[in-house]
């Protein structure tokens, strides 16, 4: 119950923390008390108590194509590709943004 404690009152003040550095930080306040516990049996203690940090699933990202900015035709889409590497197309973006200090 003591690496319990130690653990929620660490995990108020740096809510991420993952195992690693957990027990980094409990490795010596559990010496102390005479408590010998490695890293994954601080890690299967986490899970039996569900305090493992849940990662939030990456979304991918998208083209934002509904912006202000001038956008180009397509000039590729009416030629006829016959061959490998005979049309070459990348994504060029220049922006300026101008101040008016008067």
């Amino acid at each position: 119950m003591l690496a319990l404690d130690l653990v929620t009152a660490i995990r108020r003040e740096i809510p991420g923390l993952g195992t690693k550095k957990l027990y980094f930080l409990l490795r010596e306040p559990l010496q102390k008390s005479g408590i010998t516990m490695g890293r994954d049996k601080l890690h299967e203690l986490l899970r039996e108590h569900r305090l493992l940090i849940r990662h939030k699933r990456s979304v991918p990202k998208t083209t934002h194509s509904n912006h202000l900015l001038r956008k180009y035709p397509n000039l590729v889409r009416q030629l006829p590709v016959l061959e490998t590497e005979q049309v070459w197309v990348c994504d060029m973006t220049y922006i300026y943004v101008g101040f008016d200090f008067n």
